[in-house]
């Protein structure tokens, strides 16, 4: 703003404060790794100023080049708005006919894109080969709209901002009432072009049809639905009117609409806050009076900005507290909406005792293994405490995993990207080399061997020989237990059955009944609970698997109800065992009375003939980024290891390169010779040469440019 034509240093500072505190930093300012693309995007806009003076691109190139490689998200975002920028510029400068300053911000971006490519070409690939993949459902969502239009004006006020609104709400654009009176009288200032109001028009309506048309909403975030967190480049629309209202501020005086003007638009605009507040407010899961108290509040502002606007004198001192109070509840209201978003706060206590026992782990076990916790503490908790496990958060991660998990060993899978061990089934922990699990809550099966830790006593190691090529084999889209039966039969060369359907049990309905011709079960009575009751008495050592677990459930063992959280129970012979489900109406048949389970003896048998021949002596981070050694036996030919296939890698066996086949099409698998063999895996990143290759490219044609072209 400084680097104006027109400025002032003071109301410059004020103008970079209102930036620093919009509604989109305020209420998202825990995502870290957005605030450098918002901070930085100025600094990208005075480059393009600068090529309008015909001053070097370099500026431009450079801090667009940056914003990019520090994150790639919000750096396309910020592409975007460059070119909503340049057209903006070029008809504020009244040089849309000069092509000689186009054809140089086409070549300046194309050459910041190329230095950026080191990133954008790999992240391409990772996106491609990860949520890109999977996550679009058909076109026609495509062109569908949503409801937020009729949100858009409310936008602007302060305290516009509820936690719940955090997954699927409303763009935050709050700049200020200071900020947006400008914009709105700057269509009025005589020093602004006719062309550059209406370009200024078109722009914020284009805006409001990308807040509400999937098409346009979705191209800002690479042709994504967004995770949470919507509309993520509302800070771009932020900015613009920022600058719009600073350049009606430098040019004041040829901005004097009639009184009638004033009254019509504080009327208009008044009636359609009002409109847009009431729709919010009815939609609010928690009312609250301060929340209207706050609506009413920011009409006065408005009224003040409207009509007793003077930034001359005393006055000026009073609209700039005006601004720092309106800040200042906007910011106090969101940071305190973000507390309250959780219903359980981070206990640290109870995560410095989590890191004490995974420390302890690592001390005495220095084999690889995975580990998880058994209530989870964040979205990424191998990260945040350092271990091996499968759960966890990445808009990166290879599909064909997810995909798996999800639709054919039925974990629980979060917006197609976040994987959650939602059970503790033995199989799925054996066959995840999952050794130990962490947390404060007892397991009736796993062995206790320190406090709040516990160890699985038969984990496969990362990879082990099967009988049959698991590449060969097919799962059943949503069968759970036959795609289980068929990848153990597969390991061990033997028609399995470790699923057994639990016949003698009694099974009771209470408070409900089921219709045959809806195919739904209903309450008798809707003022009280509904419930089924499952009894049967246990013939052998057991694990009980409920196949439908969405309910609220109460597990009694001899009448003694125990704690249970992952979907398994574990009984012993002779136990009597009551499950008692309540549910509410459910549309649908299901099998709330069906139970599988595994016999203990068959499990332990199959788990020691998968052990006898396993990955041995691995190591991690040394010549390889993964090295280990195998004897492998006639009868079992095929290493199966669930390492998760990624394109770059570089697999070798006993030296020589060999080319995988995916195990349940998402792992590496291999056939091996018969005797000892030592298997490596190096990693280069799908287009990392050709994106080193691009960005050298780009940095010496940007000298090249620079000398002769610029």
């Amino acid at each position: 703003l400084s680097h104006e034509k027109k400025h002032d240093n003071i109301w410059s500072t004020i103008f970079s404060i209102i930036y620093a505190l919009i509604g989109f930093t305020t209420a998202y300012y825990y995502n870290v790794f957005w605030l450098d693309g918002i901070i930085i995007l100025p600094i990208i806009l005075l480059g393009i100023n600068k090529i309008f003076t015909n001053k070097s691109s370099l500026l431009y190139i450079l801090s667009l080049a940056i914003s990019i490689i520090i994150s790639f998200y919000t750096g396309y975002i910020s592409c975007i708005f460059c070119l909503i920028y340049f057209i903006y510029k070029l008809v504020e400068e009244n040089k849309y006919k000069d092509k000689k300053l186009i054809l140089k911000f086409i070549i300046s971006s194309l050459i910041s894109a190329l230095i950026a490519s080191i990133i954008l070409v790999p992240s391409f690939f990772a996106l491609k080969n990860g949520k890109i993949s999977g996550y679009t459902s058909g076109f026609t969502k495509y062109f569908e709209f949503n409801s937020n239009i009729k949100y858009f004006l409310y936008s602007f006020l302060p305290g516009n901002y509820d936690s719940s609104q955090v997954g699927y709400g409303f763009a935050q654009n709050y700049c200020t009432l200071f900020v947006l009176t400008l914009f709105i009288t700057s269509f009025f200032n005589k020093s602004i072009s006719l062309k550059t109001k209406i370009t200024t028009l078109i722009i914020i309506i284009f805006y409001a049809i990308c807040y509400s048309f999937n098409l346009f909403d979705f191209a800002w975030q690479f042709f994504q639905k967004p995770v949470w967190w919507q509309h993520r480049y509302s800070f771009t629309l932020s900015l613009f009117i920022i600058i719009v209202a600073y350049k009606n501020l430098m040019n004041f005086k040829n901005c004097q609409p009639a009184i009638i003007f004033k009254l019509f638009i504080y009327v208009v605009f008044t009636v359609v806050f009002t409109i847009t507040f009431i729709i919010f407010y009815k939609a609010l899961p928690v009312k609250s009076l301060f929340r209207i108290f706050i609506f009413g509040f920011s009409l006065l502002l408005f009224l003040n900005y409207i009509f007793m606007f003077d930034t001359k004198g005393k006055y000026k001192y009073i609209i700039i507290f005006f601004i720092f109070l309106e800040l200042g509840t906007n910011t106090f209201i969101n940071v305190k909406q973000n507390n309250n978003k959780n219903t359980e706060k981070f206990d640290v206590e109870y995560k410095i005792n989590l890191n004490n026992q995974i420390d302890k782990i690592k001390k005495w076990d220095s084999s690889f293994y995975r580990l998880e916790l058994i209530n989870n503490y964040t979205y990424n908790d191998g990260l945040l405490f350092d271990y091996n496990g499968i759960n966890y958060f990445n808009s990166v991660r290879n599909q064909k995993v997810v995909d798996l998990m999800e639709n054919y060993l039925n974990l629980t899978v979060d917006s197609h990207c976040s994987i959650v061990l939602n059970k503790f089934d033995p199989f799925i922990m054996s066959l995840f080399n999952i050794k130990y699990l962490v947390g404060n809550e007892s397991l009736e099966y796993f062995r206790k061997i320190s406090d709040d830790t516990y160890i699985n006593d038969y984990p496969l190691s990362v990879g082990f020989m099967s009988k049959n090529n698991l590449a060969k084999i097919k799962l059943k889209d949503k069968y759970y237990y036959d795609n289980m039966n068929t990848i153990f039969s597969n390991l061990l060369g033997e028609n399995l059955n470790i699923y057994n359907y639990l016949n003698d049990k009694k099974v009771t309905l209470d408070n409900a009944k089921y219709n045959k011709k809806t195919n739904t079960y209903k309450k008798i009575d809707e003022t009280i609970d509904a419930y089924t009751t499952i009894k049967f008495k246990a013939q052998e050592n057991m694990f009980i698997i409920q196949d439908y677990d969405n309910f609220t459930t109460k597990i009694y063992i001899n009448d003694v109800e125990i704690s249970n959280s992952k979907s398994y129970i574990y009984v012993l012979k002779d136990d009597n065992v009551k499950i008692v489900n309540t549910f509410i109406n459910l549309e649908e048949k299901i099998n709330i009375g069906d139970v599988h389970y595994i016999k203990e003896n068959d499990y332990k048998n199959i788990m020691q003939k998968i052990q006898t021949n396993t990955l041995k002596n691995i190591r991690l981070h040394t010549n390889h980024l993964f090295e280990a050694d195998v004897n492998v036996s006639k009868d079992k030919p095929y290493l199966f290891t669930t390492i998760a296939y990624e394109k770059g890698m570089i697999i070798k066996v006993n030296g020589k390169k060999v080319n995988p086949s995916l195990g349940l099409n998402a792992f590496v698998s291999l056939k091996l010779k018969e005797g000892k063999n030592k298997i490596t895996i190096d990693y280069i990143p799908q287009g990392l040469i050709l994106g080193i290759i691009m960005s050298v490219s780009g940095i010496i044609l940007l000298v090249i440019y620079l000398k002769y072209g610029d």
